[in-house]
């Protein structure tokens, strides 16, 4: 699933938002669930083939993927800022 984790930054290249950049916010079998804080809120996540996504940074922030993992609330604002 090209190692794809949660709090990585990601680009579409596929879809109605292939070329923006999205932040993961979780990771399942088959699919990758995502956000930009902008269009895509952490309301409303958007559920991605992990085919259509490509990795570019590790880790947004690693105060963002901590507060991921721990299921700690994200807002949208932090997902903007990252």
């Amino acid at each position: 699933m090209n190692n794809i984790s949660v709090g990585d930054v990601v680009l579409s290249i596929a879809g109605r938002d292939k070329g923006k950049c999205m932040i993961v916010v979780n990771v399942d079998d088959k699919f990758v669930y995502v956000v930009d804080g902008k269009i895509r809120k952490v309301s409303a996540l958007k559920r991605k083939n992990p085919k259509h996504l490509k990795k570019v940074k590790d880790l947004a922030c690693i105060e963002l993927a901590e507060r991921i993992r721990g299921k700690k609330a994200v807002g949208n604002e932090r997902v903007k800022k990252a």
